[in-house]
């Protein structure tokens, strides 16, 4: 259906009439392939089933894939998929939307600026992800080859699959980071109890050493991992003093703060003021004591 050799896709030749997203289900038995090709439309790709490999750019770079990683592509990019021998049947399911829908998704949400494509490398096109969000991700992909083609449906998909992957107002925080860093702190951040997590825990989802991932930091951001850690549950005891009735105490506890004389004085440096003033200052709030 889709492709041929280095064959360009258009955006109007690939969508059926009235339709807002063009969502399918491919599979290839084993060495099976489709050739590499390019298009001028954004997609995103979930391997449902078995093992493969992902061809991309005119070198022929080949990175493997397996089932429940996602991959994204932009208009300009080449690429194909090979099925790897041995592997139960390759599948894979694709959503395909305009440049121009994309872009207007973008201008609605702002905050979704630095999200999805922006931050895809050459080298970080296709991503994993913990079981829970691969689970997720998962029934968001299948979902959509149920769901009818509406722009409703497309836009839904898409902005729940930057929040259910963690590319939201954070993303531009991570693109200083090498993609292995990347992807060990969009696990981290998915973990409810991250605030009270360590440096050491970082590292253990990103793969590496506690002093390699603080080597790795210090360059990309000139901070340590425990002063951009503590940074994240700062900004989040100021979200929560903002938006919150929780009382001060809990408010610490809740952003990984055990004692509170110490998160009265690391706020108090960050914001010049105490967390009890910090709250008073944004009256369009009404909080419970």
């Amino acid at each position: 259906m889709y492709y041929s050799d280095m064959k360009i896709l258009r955006w109007e030749e690939v969508r059926k009439k009235g339709e807002a997203v063009n969502v399918a289900y491919a599979a290839q038995s084993e060495g099976g392939s489709w050739m590499q090709h390019g298009h001028d439309f954004y997609e995103v790709f979930r391997v449902d089933s078995g093992q493969g490999s992902h061809i991309m750019g005119e070198a022929s770079r080949s990175q493997r894939l397996r089932t429940g990683q996602v991959g994204w592509i932009r208009p300009g990019d080449v690429h194909g998929f090979k099925a790897e021998a041995g592997s139960e049947p390759f599948a894979l399911i694709n959503v395909a939307f305009s440049g121009q829908d994309w872009h207007s998704l973008q201008q609605r949400y702002p905050e979704i600026e630095q999200s999805l494509f922006s931050q895809v490398k050459a080298e970080s096109q296709v991503m994993e992800f913990d079981l829970d969000t691969s689970r997720t991700l998962g029934s968001l992909f299948r979902d959509m080859l149920m769901k009818p083609r509406t722009a409703l449906h497309r836009d839904s998909f898409l902005l729940s699959l930057i929040q259910e992957t963690g590319m939201d107002e954070t993303s531009s925080q991570l693109e200083p980071f090498p993609p292995w860093l990347r992807q060990g702190v969009m696990r981290f951040l998915r973990e409810e109890s991250f605030p009270s997590q360590g440096v050491a825990h970082l590292a253990e989802l990103a793969g590496c050493s506690p002093g390699h991932l603080t080597r790795t930091m210090q360059l990309a951001l000139g901070q340590s991992p425990s002063q951009w850690l503590q940074t994240l549950r700062l900004d989040r005891a100021c979200r929560l003093l903002e938006g919150s009735s929780y009382s001060v105490s809990e408010i610490a506890a809740l952003s990984g703060f055990e004692n509170l004389s110490h998160f009265h004085r690391c706020f108090r440096a960050r914001t010049g003021t105490t967390p009890r003033r910090y709250r008073l200052s944004h009256p369009h709030r009404v909080f419970g004591e």
